[in-house]
């Protein structure tokens, strides 16, 4: 796993903090990614999507798993009231946040949860990208589902899906999402796990977020973020 997250130019020349936030971890649960992006007009949003990162970890640290037979349901429950928990002191209105992640359990299934713009993609073998989350054409720019905003459970979209050998997942922001073309995904992630991935990691973030900085869109502005996962074959025993 690896990832990179870069404070935009709105942001940077009015200075604010980077309001994205993005963790990967390892446990006894599996290995988790988790991307989230804070709304720009909430005052606390930087907080959110930090506390939000924290939740999605806490809550998979209690879940027993989808392997177990336990509802993903219950999952995203536990995330929405441990990152109220978290964020206790502040109104959860100002600490309005995207969340979306990616967990795998140590049997390789794989659980990927998401609310909000932004997109998660999975690329397995040359069967082609499937991407979930993401903001439909129908959307306003400055309108999306959030943690902190009035939402149902059924809001969340999420995903079980069986043990795969050789996949890859990429969790973007929406200051990268919507800026790719759906034509060119699987040469997005081709990049991700064959250019980048091979790089030492120290080596491999600095170029990553030099490459966010950069970002090869006009007039782009928005904090960026991307998270990725690749799955590979364990060597036969």
């Amino acid at each position: 796993m690896f990832g990179a997250s870069v404070t935009g130019p709105r942001h940077q020349s009015q200075g604010q903090p980077n309001q994205d936030a993005w963790l990967k971890v390892q446990g006894r649960f599996g290995s988790l990614a988790v991307v989230c992006d804070g709304l720009g007009s909430r005052s606390a949003s930087s907080l959110g999507a930090n506390g939000a990162c924290q939740a999605v970890r806490q809550a998979v640290t209690r879940w027993p798993g989808a392997a177990t037979g336990a509802a993903p349901a219950d999952l995203i429950r536990l995330v929405e009231v441990l990152w109220r928990f978290i964020l206790s002191s502040h109104h959860a209105d100002d600490c309005a946040t995207t969340c979306q992640f990616a967990l795998r359990e140590t049997n390789g299934t794989l659980v990927i949860a998401g609310l909000g713009d932004g997109a998660l993609l999975i690329r397995e073998n040359s069967d082609g990208v499937k991407c979930y989350g993401g903001r439909s054409g129908a959307d306003f720019a400055n309108e999306t589902l959030a943690l902190g905003i009035p939402h149902k459970l059924r809001d969340w979209w999420v995903e079980v899906l069986p043990p795969h050998p050789h996949r890859s997942v990429v969790i973007a922001s929406d200051g990268v999402a919507d800026d790719l073309r759906p034509d060119r995904l699987d040469g997005f992630i081709g990049w991700l796990t064959e250019e980048m991935a091979p790089l030492p990691a120290h080596q491999r973030w600095r170029r990553l977020q030099t490459e966010l900085r950069h970002w090869p869109v006009p007039h782009h502005t928005d904090d960026k973020t991307l998270a990725v996962m690749i799955e590979m074959e364990m060597d036969e025993q």
